[in-house]
């Protein structure tokens, strides 16, 4: 009884209840729907937080395997290290999402995600839903920064206030009432977060630089 992906796609038939299977109604209130910019600085916090749980499960992965030397160990490093970052970003979000309906991220900024019809989502939708991030949004996982501005410029243009994960996981993001001291204090918090872990992602990048010149 799901809708087809075009009137999933469309928030009018999200919020209005259109008829889906049975004709149950939608409970999802229009006015709740989160807008762009709170879901990108809620992205930016769960992404730090990812990364950091990446970069410690790949150190350690890669324990037993200090040996690798040359360019051969450095591709199986970023090999590893890559497999972690997604691999720790599908966990947090399939789970966290279907357990809590919101993330660290999230949670800060009033931000949670139910299905379609108001429930909170099933275990299939949360993980069809971590995936199609993964696959649709996989340059987030990896802090290249002229993609990111890219696809988020494109994001905002599109005025669309479901993207391609939110229809893969039949989920639709809401947010609550907050106050504008949280909300600043959680802006700041999300840029110093994600400025530091791109200074740091910087530095490692010219310094596995230097080791393959050595």
């Amino acid at each position: 009884g799901l809708p087809s992906d075009a009137s999933r796609d469309s928030p009018g038939a999200i919020g209005a209840g259109a008829a889906v299977g049975n004709e149950e109604r939608s409970s999802i209130d229009l006015t709740r729907i989160a807008g762009f910019w709170p879901r990108l600085w809620a992205r930016c916090i769960d992404l730090t937080i990812c990364a950091v749980v990446g970069a410690i499960a790949a150190g350690l992965m890669l324990l037993p395997f200090q040996s690798l030397e040359g360019i051969s160990g450095l591709v199986f490093s970023a090999i590893v290290i890559a497999f972690a970052t997604c691999g720790t970003v599908f966990v947090y979000d399939a789970y966290l999402l279907r357990r809590l309906s919101t993330t660290p991220g999230k949670f800060c900024f009033g931000l949670f995600v139910k299905s379609t019809d108001g429930a909170p989502l099933a275990r299939g939708d949360s993980r069809w839903r971590a995936w199609s991030y993964l696959s649709s949004g996989l340059i987030f996982c990896f802090y290249m920064p002229t993609p990111q501005i890219i696809s988020a410029f494109f994001a905002w243009r599109r005025k669309q206030t479901r993207h391609p994960w939110d229809i893969a996981g039949n989920s639709v993001v809401l947010q609550r009432p907050i106050g504008w001291i949280r909300f600043s204090v959680s802006v700041f918090v999300a840029l110093s977060l994600f400025s530091a872990l791109m200074m740091l992602n910087r530095i490692a990048k010219e310094q596995l630089k230097q080791e393959i010149r050595h």
